[in-house]
């Protein structure tokens, strides 16, 4: 978004780290891959030589360590007590600075026997003023959301703190994002007006903004058959 972001010539990149794991699939199969990831991380990637940075324009190499992630580009350490990470959706704002949209959920099975659980959305930027990213703030209202819900940015807007949107079994609830009175921390509020029941057949691919303008619609994707509902 050239109007937005002051790096024109840089691909902000977010990430989160997989932990392969020895498990056993469906069939009983030994596998080494899970739904186990774990810390957001940040770099950007500068089109015009390939170089990578962090937020603070110091120069990583490439490809990165594990431990130079940890020290130079770590966004959110989110630990080891059984809640996983992963980035759903991001961009540049309005200032020019890389926020995130992510995703915290439980694996309550081995390996990709069964669904994940989500847990929660929670929302950080990088604060130019203080030169630190925010604490990531927590979305949803309710302490059981349910099984893997998708969420996504509302790119149709550029506010100081970006609408989220946040599709749960047959609904797709709309998070209006702002800031407190004195103008420093995010926060987000449903908008009831703004959310809608929808019908499911099965489980959803995937749930974006297409073509980002005033007249935007949004997409989801159910089983992937491209069933479309307006915003």
């Amino acid at each position: 978004n050239e109007q937005a972001t002051k790096k024109k010539d840089r691909i902000g990149c977010f990430a989160s780290w997989h932990n392969h794991q020895i498990g056993t699939d469906q069939e009983g199969k030994k596998t080494v891959h899970g739904p186990d990831r774990r810390n957001i991380y940040y770099i950007e990637i500068e089109t015009s030589t390939g170089n990578f940075y962090n937020i603070h324009n110091k120069q990583l190499n490439s490809p990165i360590t594990f431990e130079e992630a940890n020290s130079d580009a770590l966004v959110y350490e989110s630990g080891y007590n059984g809640i996983f990470v992963e980035p759903t959706d991001a961009r540049f704002n309005k200032h020019g600075d890389p926020e995130v949209l992510i995703h915290q959920y439980i694996n309550p099975f081995n390996g990709w026997v069964g669904p994940r659980k989500t847990t929660n959305f929670i929302y950080t930027a990088f604060n130019s003023n203080t030169s630190e990213w925010y604490i990531p703030i927590p979305i949803l209202e309710d302490d059981d959301p349910g099984l893997t819900s998708l969420g996504a940015f509302d790119k149709t807007k550029e506010k100081d703190v970006p609408a989220v949107m946040v599709s749960r079994g047959s609904s797709v609830d709309y998070f209006d994002g702002s800031k407190s009175s004195t103008g420093s921390i995010p926060s987000f509020t449903k908008n009831n007006e703004k959310s809608f029941e929808a019908e499911f057949k099965e489980f959803k691919g995937w749930l974006d903004i297409r073509n980002p303008h005033k007249d935007g619609r949004l997409m989801v994707l159910d089983s992937f058959r491209g069933t479309e509902i307006s915003e």
